[in-house]
């Protein structure tokens, strides 16, 4: 049984490990696109990890086709809002 049910979730309240919970749960019950129109629709104002919020909306559009969404995301998280966990420096990735 998941944690939290997307469908009954009262979006007003939606806290940061509600967003998260139920971004998983629409990609294994839904899809892939499913999941990034959720999360792309809910995700402002939630007080969270940046970093881990833009992970999921970039690892949702990717497998939904939405390559150069998921692109300009990471580019996004990395560059301009530099979340400041990532797995590699700016540096590493520009050599």
């Amino acid at each position: 049984m998941p944690f939290f049910h997307y469908q009954e979730v009262d979006t007003t309240m939606l806290t940061y490990t509600q967003l998260i919970n139920n971004t998983i749960e629409c990609y294994c019950k839904e899809s892939a696109k499913a999941a990034y129109d959720y999360i792309e629709a809910h995700y402002e104002g939630i007080q969270g990890i940046d970093a881990q919020i833009y992970n999921f909306r970039y690892a949702t559009a990717a497998p939904a086709g939405l390559t150069e969404r998921a692109i300009e995301l990471f580019q996004e998280a990395v560059m301009t809002k530099n979340t400041g966990t990532v797995w590699i420096t700016l540096t590493q990735m520009m050599t």
